[in-house]
């Protein structure tokens, strides 16, 4: 034990001397006078003082582990040395576990664990075992530790708790005759109390993972408030999203990859009742599919080559919270008729499994996919697509809300580590610009674009020049309509700003001639070079050339 140099001894008295003379006490012949009463009632305060003792001990202890430390080490110290071994567990003895030991090598734990088996089997069904020497009770003539005569005196009691057996506590001493009637009458109280104990540090830290719980739910204070969308149609999305996170029933998520299908699933998993349970998420794409069975349900130690322990698998590790299944169009054929049996019976067979297990999971599914092509094709089970897809929420696309876009900004602004005490502005062009380009990556896409112009920044206000250089070539739009947006900002009154470098006598012209003109201008003026002539004009190379391609400029 850690702190066993700071922890205060027990009574000043050798207990097992007491015990040893209380025993004696009651085997012998009355003498005169009351020498043997004021004997006797020495040796019982001496013994109640011990367990009193012992009380203050346990009862100070809050954390299971230094608590399993301070009960067998009272145990032996109040007994009278000898050897220890405190086993935690429930149900069936043989699932019983060595947590902490005395005086107990590697080689002496595996004995001891043979003969436990016979003596907690025995102890669980008869209340314990007293055995002042174990070689000649018939019990345990046949292990292998009695026969070499390593144990002789024997102390086993189970800890009861609420009609359970939570653990035993085993002492021993290799000499016979070590554990008299008084000792196991203290035995019995100490091992009652130290189950007391035990139940109690179990409870406290129980509570505590909790209260750790309650409070990271609590401090989200609105978990959809993570969500920006100050636009009519996410709000809307946000209200009905609420509403399916207050039932059981499955969910489809269906989006774009970007649009933030997790951050939805995470925030109905906090706004459910099972808000304090396991979120489990996973992307079925990320894994091959011989793999996907073992990970979806788990295996037993040798059911396959490589599989050297038990794994829980997905389902289990979300037993009674919420399994996030994201990309669900990519499990292949054969896995989705596996799912499909687990919604409908809530029972799986893992790998290697002699028996079903029982789950008890809320699946929410997502996808970027069209399901109903999917099924169409033959990809998808239409019977499971009916399972997940009993309530559906679809979220828009980035460039169906782009009055979100100045809200985001901000948003990935104020969460950027190295800006943060930053006043950061962006000029309204820039803004402009943004909201009018296509975001096929959605959310994600203009998440690192910001943050990349948040890192190339010249100084706290961040201009139209600035957002340009920081996008990427697919980033940019490919329709004429897109085209002229990159290439042209809104003035107040909702007009369009010609670029630089396009003849102010164009309005005159037809749209296509003006802006052809403005082409064969910018080429002319960089000698026939691209990227200059699209400087020129304020637009990618990428434009340029598609504006070539289409007026026929060679």
């Amino acid at each position: 034990m850690n702190d066993s140099n700071r922890r205060p001894h027990l009574s000043s008295f050798d207990a097992a001397d007491d015990f040893d003379e209380l025993d004696h006490l009651g085997s012998a012949p009355d003498e005169p006078g009351d020498l043997q009463s004021d004997a006797r009632r020495r040796s019982e305060d001496g013994v109640f003082r011990a367990l009193y003792d012992v009380a203050v001990r346990l009862t100070s202890r809050l954390e299971l582990a230094p608590l399993l430390e301070e009960v067998l080490d009272s145990a032996l110290e109040v007994l009278g040395g000898g050897r220890g071994v405190i086993f935690l567990g429930e149900g069936d003895p043989g699932q019983l576990v060595p947590m902490v030991r005395r005086s107990v090598g590697t080689t002496d734990l595996a004995e001891i664990e043979q003969l436990s088996q016979t003596i907690l089997n025995a102890a669980s069904q008869e209340s314990g075992v007293y055995s002042p020497d174990v070689t000649s009770d018939q019990r345990f003539q046949d292990a292998e530790s009695v026969r070499s005569k390593t144990v002789r005196s024997v102390l086993c009691r189970p800890m009861i708790s609420r009609g359970r057996t939570i653990g035993l506590i085993y002492v021993d001493r290799s000499t016979a005759g070590g554990y008299g009637t008084s000792a196991r009458q203290f035995f019995e109280a100490f091992v009652s109390l130290a189950g007391l104990a035990i139940e109690n540090a179990r409870s406290h830290e129980e509570m505590r993972r909790e209260n750790v719980r309650i409070r990271e739910r609590l401090s989200v204070r609105d978990a959809f408030g993570r969500i920006i969308g100050p636009s009519l149609e996410m709000t809307r999305l946000i209200d009905r999203a609420k509403v399916v996170a207050a039932v059981e029933e499955p969910v489809m998520l269906l989006g774009e990859s970007g649009t933030g299908k997790e951050l939805f699933a995470r925030a109905i998993h906090e706004s459910s009742q099972r808000a304090l349970q396991p979120f489990v998420a996973y992307n079925c794409a990320a894994v091959p599919p011989e793999l996907m069975e073992s990970l979806f349900f788990g295996h037993r130690k040798g059911a396959f080559s490589g599989a050297f322990h038990d794994s829980a698998g997905l389902f289990r590790k979300a037993d009674k919270g919420i399994l996030f299944l994201d990309e669900v169009a990519d499990l292949s054929h054969e896995l989705q008729g596996k799912l499909l049996r687990v919604l409908q019976e809530n029972t799986m067979w893992p790998i290697g499994a002699d028996e079903e297990v029982t789950v008890d999971v809320r699946i929410l599914a997502a996808t970027s996919k069209d399901l109903a092509q999917e099924v169409r094709s033959g990809r998808f089970r239409e019977d499971l697509l009916y399972r997940l897809c009993v309530l559906e929420l679809r979220i828009p696309p980035l460039r169906e809300r782009t009055e979100d876009i100045p809200a985001l900004v901000q948003h990935f602004v104020r969460s950027e580590s190295s800006v943060r005490g930053a006043h950061i502005e962006f000029k309204p062009d820039a803004l402009t610009f943004l909201r009018n380009l296509p975001w096929r990556g959605n959310v994600r896409e203009l998440e690192n674009v910001i943050r990349r112009a948040l890192v190339l920044r010249q100084g706290d206000v961040i201009d139209l020049d600035e957002i340009r250089s920081c996008l990427s070539d697919w980033s940019l739009p490919e329709g004429t309509q897109d085209e002229e947006a990159a290439g042209a900002t809104e003035r107040s009154d909702g007009s369009r700003a010609i670029p630089e470098g396009v003849e102010s006598s164009a309005s005159a012209l037809s749209l296509d001639e003006a802006e052809r003109r403005a082409v064969v201008a910018a080429l002319e003026e960089a000698e026939g070079n691209k990227t200059q002539a699209a400087r020129v004009l304020g637009i990618h190379r990428n434009s340029l050339v598609r504006r070539m391609q289409r007026f026929g400029i060679r």
